[in-house]
């Protein structure tokens, strides 16, 4: 008898083929027998042992209708351990016994509501029908650090500051002089003998060195835009993205982008200018 509660059911494969959709659509078709299912309040997986209700026939549609594949293939591959190389190949597979997670849900079509497989998954796998699971706050930084270009550039990345026009500048203001006071009278000199020798010229300073010219050092928005106003008009703006992302990966592996320094955010935009500039 098929199965007559949606839940979460684990079990085995009693058969399975690849077969087609109306549409001509490839689909991996099994009958799966439920052995437990997961009571989701209790968080425990109670026998089915004694029901007459523990079959249902699987079809999981491969492919979108533009020939992309679905989530079900990595689910397939996954339980299975099919490579995904040849559709003969698993249908001429012998899958009896395997053990497998599924999940049913009602699915109303044409006016009727019958039960449905929805997807698959390994016997052992934590049963998460309807539940999130969540990463831990580290993980979330680190695709946070790794994908923060792209996400910048979904946002329309730091838009570059272009100066106000000239009139609606006001005029700098001069500036203020300084105040000075009125110099005291100069006492009148001492004589000075006829004899006495002119006095010798006062030494020149020491020549000053050279100042070494300052590390260019930039924000993480001005080396954005930096890269921005300068790719090659034909660098689109997810290559830039892109090109932008493997040169934080590149110069700074690993590292958090809040750790990166003034110049090594100016040695990153100067990479990605270097290949993808106007001027490359």
């Amino acid at each position: 008898m098929m199965i007559s509660e949606p839940g979460c059911y684990r079990g085995c494969v009693v058969e399975h083929a690849v077969s087609m959709t109306s549409s001509g659509i490839p689909q991996f078709e099994a009958k799966l027998q439920a052995t437990e299912k997961y009571d989701f309040d209790t968080q425990v997986w109670e026998s089915m042992q004694g029901r007459e209700d523990v079959e249902i026939i699987a079809y999981l549609c491969m492919f979108t209708k533009d020939c992309k594949p679905t989530f079900h293939i990595d689910a397939i591959k996954g339980v299975f351990g099919w490579d995904g190389a040849s559709l003969v190949e698993l249908d001429q597979a012998d899958f009896a016994g395997v053990a497998v997670q599924f999940y049913v849900e009602d699915n109303e079509y044409e006016g009727k509501v019958r039960k449905k497989v929805t997807r698959i998954a390994n016997f052992d796998d934590a049963p998460g029908n309807g539940t999130i699971h969540k990463l831990d706050p580290e993980k979330i930084k680190e695709l946070d650090n790794k994908f923060a270009a792209v996400l910048r550039k979904l946002n329309g990345g730091p838009k570059p500051v272009s100066a106000a026009p000239a009139a609606d500048r006001p005029a700098p203001l001069p500036p203020k002089p300084k105040k000075t006071k009125a110099p005291a009278e100069a006492p009148a000199p001492a004589p000075v003998p006829a004899e006495a020798p002119a006095p010798a010229p006062a030494p020149k300073p020491p020549a000053l060195k050279p100042k070494a010219a300052p590390v260019a050092e930039l924000t993480y928005e001005q080396a954005w835009e930096k890269c921005y106003n300068m790719k090659a008009k034909s660098v689109t703006d997810d290559q830039l993205a892109a090109a932008f992302t493997a040169a934080i990966e590149r110069i700074c592996p690993g590292r958090d982008q809040d750790d990166i320094t003034g110049t090594e955010w100016a040695k990153i935009a100067d990479a990605v200018v270097a290949e993808h500039g106007v001027f490359a």
